[in-house]
């Protein structure tokens, strides 16, 4: 039995966006029966151990295209959290556009941990989030960012890092900045090609990023950098952030099949790699159905940094290398460079600290 699970319903093929990045497969109107979802949720209340948690999330496609269908498995999901005396945890991530009356109630939830989808400024995010006719939504993101920034609410927002856009990665943080978002949660596009020279870029941009972090860094999070503060300082991470990949983590798709991180969804095809055999219908609850595979540590026993590295995301390393246990260079040169600027930033912090607390001691 787990104390805390990861679960992620993917409740819709379809989207109203068509992002050239997109990694989710071809949009399609396929949507999460109640059957599936109700499943789902009591397979994994019956994988935790009472008194522990139930992360749930929803994803697509675009979920806010069913809002009421989303609104009733949280309703189920509370009804069964309370019965079995489960905690229960939500979250979501849109892409801002639809705001109807449903959807913003949904956004708007207090115990929804939210995420908002923008690239950044208009000239970057309409590069590649577009409507099904091309055009850009920047004007719409901006507005849902502003009505949301002007709400007492916690949310975060996604951006993603591209090799046409890296370079611009500063800026885009001044930006959201600006517009009163206080947490921002950079994600680098995994399933394009980087050069050299593009990972060269990232490593400029990480540390000019690292540097607004630490000149804000009571009023702004920035998820790269908080992740290793927190490493460094060894501060317990909050249970259940980690990669479970199958184990204490999975993702039901609109058909229920099941897959160890809801990124691998894909095009949702029979034996599509690397899917958990099953579906949610079979059975009672997600104990010893999958065999989470490691990290290896001979691949990375080398590296000096590697009992700090986080590269155990092993959806992450699936993606840029084809083997779970193995990361590219991007993603090493991605840690490496987070951790580095992190640790500096710290250091000068602490150096400034203490050089302002003995200027007053007496000589």
């Amino acid at each position: 039995m787990y104390k805390h699970f990861n679960l992620t319903l993917a409740v819709t093929h379809a989207c109203n966006l068509r992002c050239t990045y997109c990694y989710t497969g071809a949009k399609f109107n396929r949507v999460m029966t109640e059957q599936i979802g109700h499943a789902a949720i009591n397979r994994a209340m019956a994988s935790i151990l009472p008194g522990g948690t139930l992360s749930l999330g929803f994803f697509g496609g675009e979920p806010l295209l069913e809002a009421q269908r989303i609104q009733s498995l949280i309703d189920f999901a509370r009804s069964q959290s309370s019965h079995h005396g489960i905690n229960l945890k939500l979250n979501m991530t849109t892409n801002g556009t639809v705001t109807n009356e449903t959807a913003w109630s949904i956004m708007t939830t207090p115990d929804m941990e939210l995420s908002i989808s923008c690239d950044g400024p208009p000239h970057l995010h309409d590069k590649h989030r577009v409507t099904i006719d091309g055009q850009g939504t920047s004007k719409c993101v901006e507005q849902t960012l502003s009505r949301l920034t002007s709400m007492p609410l916690d949310f975060h927002v996604i951006c993603v890092v591209r090799p046409d856009t890296v370079k611009h990665l500063p800026d885009t943080i001044e930006y959201f900045y600006d517009l009163g978002v206080t947490s921002i949660e950079p994600s680098l596009d995994l399933w394009t090609s980087w050069t050299t020279a593009d990972i060269q870029n990232l490593e400029i941009a990480i540390g000019q990023c690292a540097q607004i972090w630490k000149r804000e860094l009571t009023r702004l999070r920035i998820g790269w950098f908080d992740e290793k503060a927190a490493q460094l300082a060894q501060i317990p991470m909050e249970s259940g952030v980690q990669c479970g990949y199958g184990q204490a983590e999975l993702a039901v798709s609109p058909s229920g099949r099941l897959y160890p991180c809801e990124r691998l969804i894909g095009e949702d095809v029979e034996n599509q790699e690397p899917s958990i055999p099953g579906n949610v219908l079979v059975g009672k609850d997600f104990l010893n159905i999958y065999t989470s595979p490691s990290r290896n540590k001979h691949i990375c026993g080398e590296c000096v940094l590697s009992s700090d590295c986080n590269t155990i995301c092993r959806c992450s390393n699936y993606i840029r290398t084809g083997d779970v246990s193995k990361p590219d260079g991007l993603l090493c040169a991605w840690n490496q460079s987070c951790l580095q600027e992190t640790a500096t930033a710290m250091h000068n912090l602490v150096q400034l600290s203490v050089s302002s607390s003995t200027k007053g001691e007496p000589r």
